[in-house]
C-alpha cells in the first residue's frame, strides 16, 4: 500500500496508515521493540541515536525476542493449529474483461481518496517465532568491498517508466515478457516495448477489473504484483483491496491474460479472506509461478478493521484452470497458525521453461530467520481434493521445514531492519524493509542443476553508522532433504553509501544481476539505481564491479520516510539471458515526486573451445573421423580428429546448444548436444555403436 498526499491539507499532513505498531499495544516499554521496525513518527534525532547505539550480541538480541514473544506466541497452540484443516478462500470468476487497450484508451475511473492508497510510512510489524540457534552456522561472509573486475554486463535499455500520482511508496514491480515490459506501481500500470516506447497508460490499477461487483472494481489500494507465465505466454496482474478503514472484505484480485498480447482480454478472478482471526487484510501479496500453481504469500493482519500481524498466508491458485478461464478455479491455503512465525515468506518463482527437478513437493516458501537461518517450507495443492499439506516436503508433519543455516546475519539499521538510510543534505533517513527477504525467490534448473536466489539487506558496519548492504544468496537443490548454501556475498564495494531494496535473478547460464538503490551522503550520491552482476564463472561469492545505471537528481525530504516495499528483477523470456530491473529515484528534492526507472542489461556471449576425442567401442581412438559441430542456425562446423582421435573447436559462443556427432568409415556415432555456459568444455568423448 501508498501514502497519499491529502489535497485538503498542508502537503505536510498525512493520514497515518492502520498498521500501528502493534507490538507498542502488546508489549510496553520493552527495549528491544526497535528489532520489529521504527515508526514514522519518530523525530530525526530519534532515529540517529538509534543508528548509533550500541549493537546487541546474539544472545542478547535472543533474549530480546523471548521477553517480546512471551506475551505474544504460543508454540503449543501454534502447533496444534498447523494440523487444522485447509482454508478455502472464496475465488469468484467474473468473466472476461475488455481488451486492454481499449480500457486504457479510456479516461480513467475517478477514485476517491478514501477508496485509494492509504499512507505507508513505516514497515508493517510482522512478529518473529523465537528459533532455536543453528547448530552449525555457515562459514563466514567476507563482505565485498573491494571491487570485482569491471561489471562486464552491456546496458541497453534504460527509460523513465510510471511516474508517481501524488502517493508514496510505489511498491514498483515489472515483468518482461518477448516483446513487452509492463511496470506497475501502487495505483497505476503502463505498457512498453522493449526499447522503452510507451504503448499503454498509465492505467489505473483497478481499471482492469471493472465490472466486478466487488471492491476490486471500485478501490485501488496497491501492493501490486506482476508476472509472466513463460510456460503459458500470459500475463498475471494482481492487487488486493479492502474497505474504508481498512475494513472488511478483503480481497486479491487477479487478471490472467487470454493471450500473449498483453493489451488484449484478461480472465478476472478474486480471492476473499475472512476477517474472522487468525485470519484477515491479504498484505504485501507476492507471487510465485510454477508449472501446478500460482503460489501467493501474505502477511496476515487479523480483524476488521485489521489490527495486529497473526503471521503469514501461505496459498496456491489453480494455475491450470485459471489460464482457462474456469469458473471453478479454487485457491487454497495452509491453516492459519502455519504461517504464524518467522516474518514474511517469498514463495519461489520459475525462470526458464525447464520444469523443476521435483514435482511431487509442490511450491517452496523461504523466510530469513535471525537464529540464522533460511528456512524453507512446501505447500502441495489437491485441487481435486481442495486440501493442501504443507510440510518439509518428505512427510514431515504439518508445519515441519528444512533450513539451511548461513552467515551470522545483522539485520540493517543495527539489527532493526527500519530506518536509518542517511541522504546527502537532509536528516530525513530512509527505511530499508531490511527484516524481510527481497522480492524475488528466483528458481531455475539448468540441466538438473536448480538453484534459488534472493536478497535482503543487511548492516555492513556493525555499531557504526552505516545502515544497509546488498547480501546475496543461492542455494542449490532446494528441493531435496539437504539443500545447501552454495554462495553467499554481501556486496558493499568501497565499505562507504549504503544499499537497499534489492532484487536479484540468474539467467539459463548460470549469470545473475542484481539492483538496488544506493545512496551516499559522504559524497553527496543521492539515491540512485545501482547494478552489479556475476558470470557463473566468477569467483564464488562474488559480484563484479558496481556500476551507477541511473543517478537519483533528488532527495527524500521529511515527512516521509518509506522509500519502498519492493523492486524487481526479471530475465528477459526471448533469450533468457539478458536482465530487466526496476528502481525509483526522485527527479528533484521532495516528498511526493518520485519516478520509476527501468534498467536492461546483458552479458555479452564469451569465446570458449569444445574439445574431446573419438573412441571406439573399446576406448581405442579413431582417426581421421570427421567431427561435426551443428550451429543453433543449423549451419556446421567440421575438423577431422588427430592420431588418437583427438578434436578441438575454438571460438565457440557461450549460452547456446550444439549438435555434436563423427563420421568414419568403419564406425557409427550417435548425436549428443554441448550447451557450454562459461569455460572450455574438455574431456568429451564421441564412442562408435
Amino acid at each position: 500500500m501508498l501514502f497519499t498526499k491529502n489535497s485538503d491539507m498542508h502537503t505536510s499532513t498525512i493520514r497515518t496508515r492502520f498498521f500501528v505498531t502493534f507490538l507498542t499495544l502488546v508489549i510496553v516499554g520493552i527495549t528491544g521493540m526497535a528489532a520489529f521496525g521504527q515508526s514514522g513518527s519518530v523525530s530525526a534525532g530519534a532515529k540517529k541515536k538509534v543508528v548509533k547505539k550500541k549493537v546487541m550480541s546474539e544472545r542478547e538480541r535472543e533474549r530480546e525476542r523471548e521477553k517480546q514473544f512471551k506475551l505474544k506466541y504460543n508454540a503449543a497452540a501454534n502447533a496444534k493449529a498447523q494440523r487444522g484443516p485447509t482454508l478455502v478462500p472464496k475465488m469468484t470468476f467474473y468473466g472476461v474483461s475488455e481488451p486492454l487497450s481499449e480500457i486504457a484508451s479510456r479516461p480513467q475511473p475517478e477514485i476517491s481518496k478514501e477508496d485509494g492508497p492509504v499512507f505507508e510510512n513505516e514497515m508493517e510489524d510482522v512478529f518473529e517465532e523465537p528459533m532455536k540457534r543453528a547448530r552449525k552456522a555457515a562459514a563466514a561472509d567476507p563482505i565485498q568491498t573491494i571491487a570485482g573486475s569491471e561489471l562486464s554486463a552491456v546496458i541497453g535499455a534504460n527509460f523513465t517508466a510510471v511516474a508517481a500520482g501524488g502517493s508514496a511508496p510505489p511498491d514498483t514491480t515489472l515483468a518482461v515478457g518477448p516483446n513487452h515490459i509492463i511496470v506497475w506501481v501502487n495505483s497505476r500500470f503502463s505498457i512498453f516495448n522493449k526499447s522503452g516506447t510507451i504503448l499503454s497508460g498509465p492505467t489505473s490499477g483497478s481499471a482492469l477489473y471493472a465490472g466486478m461487483p466487488n471492491l476490486c472494481a471500485t478501490t485501488n489500494r496497491g501492493d501490486p504484483i506482476l508476472q509472466y507465465d513463460r510456460l503459458a505466454d500470459r500475463w498475471i496482474l494482481s492487487q488486493f483491496a479492502f474497505g474504508s478503514g481498512t475494513t472488511a472484505p478483503y480481497f486479491q484480485c487477479f487478471a490472467v491474460s487470454t493471450s500473449g498480447d498483453p493489451l488484449g482480454t484478461y480472465n478476472k478472478y478474486s480471492v476473499e479472506f475472512s476477517a474472522v482471526a487468525p485470519s484477515g487484510l491479504n498484505d504485501y501479496g507476492k507471487l510465485g509461478v510454477m508449472p501446478e500453481a500460482y503460489y501467493t504469500s501474505y502477511n496476515m493482519f487479523q480483524g476488521s478493521p485489521a489490527g495486529s500481524n497473526s503471521g503469514s498466508g501461505l496459498c496456491a491458485s489453480d494455475r491450470v484452470k485459471m489460464l482457462a478461464g474456469d469458473p471453478t478455479a479454487t485457491t487454497l491455503c495452509a491453516p492459519i497458525a502455519v504461517y504464524a512465525g518467522g516474518g514474511s515468506y517469498l514463495p519461489a518463482d520459475l525462470d526458464g521453461t525447464t520444469l523443476p527437478t521435483n514435482s511431487t513437493q509442490g511450491g517452496i516458501f523461504i523466510r530469513q530467520n535471525t537464529a540464522p537461518l533460511i528456512t524453507l517450507i512446501k505447500l502441495k495443492p489437491n485441487f481435486a481434493a481442495g486440501t493442501v499439506t504443507i510440510n518439509d516436503g518428505f512427510g514431515g508433519a504439518a508445519g515441519t521445514s528444512i533450513s539451511v543455516p548461513i552467515p551470522t546475519t545483522l539485520r540493517a539499521c543495527n539489527g532493526t531492519g527500519g530506518t536509518c538510510i542517511a541522504q546527502p543534505g537532509t536528516t530525513n533517513l530512509l527505511d530499508t524493509l531490511g527484516g524481510r527477504l527481497m522480492y524475488r525467490a528466483a528458481y531455475r534448473n539448468r540441466g538438473g542443476v536448480d538453484s534459488l536466489v534472493f536478497a535482503q539487506t543487511v548492516d555492513p558496519d556493525g555499531a557504526g553508522t552505516r545502515g544497509g548492504a546488498m547480501r546475496w544468496y543461492e542455494i542449490r537443490d532446494p528441493f531435496s532433504a539437504t539443500p545447501t548454501l552454495f554462495q553467499v556475498g554481501t556486496f558493499d564495494e568501497g565499505g562507504t553509501g549504503d544499499r537497499w531494496m534489492g532484487s536479484i535473478a540468474m539467467n539459463k547460464n548460470g549469470d545473475m544481476m542484481m539492483g538496488y538503490s544506493i545512496a551516499n551522503s559522504a559524497t553527496g550520491l543521492k539515491p540512485s539505481i545501482g547494478l552489479t552482476g556475476r558470470r557463473a564463472s566468477d569467483p564464488l561469492n562474488t559480484m563484479q564491479a558496481e556500476t551507477i545505471a541511473f543517478t537519483g537528481l533528488g532527495v527524500q525530504l521529511t515527512g516521509l520516510t518509506r522509500w519502498g516495499d519492493y523492486t524487481t528483477m526479471q530475465v528477459d523470456p526471448s533469450d533468457d539471458e539478458g536482465f530487466c530491473y526496476v528502481g525509483q529515484y526522485l527527479p528533484a528534492d521532495g516528498t511526493f515526486n518520485w519516478t520509476t526507472r527501468v534498467v536492461c542489461a546483458k552479458f555479452p556471449a564469451s569465446s570458449v573451445t569444445i574439445s574431446g576425442r573419438v573412441l571406439t567401442a573399446q576406448g581405442r581412438g579413431v582417426r581421421n573421423a570427421v567431427v561435426r559441430l551443428t550451429l543453433p542456425d543449423m549451419t556446421i562446423r567440421t575438423v577431422v580428429s588427430g592420431p588418437l582421435g583427438q578434436f578441438s573447436f575454438a571460438n565457440v559462443t557461450t549460452g547456446q546448444t550444439y549438435g555434436l556427432t563423427a563420421t568414419g568409415r568403419r564406425f557409427a556415432f550417435g548425436t549428443q548436444n554441448v550447451s557450454p555456459t562459461s569455460g572450455d568444455v574438455t574431456g568429451l568423448t564421441i564412442v562408435a555403436q
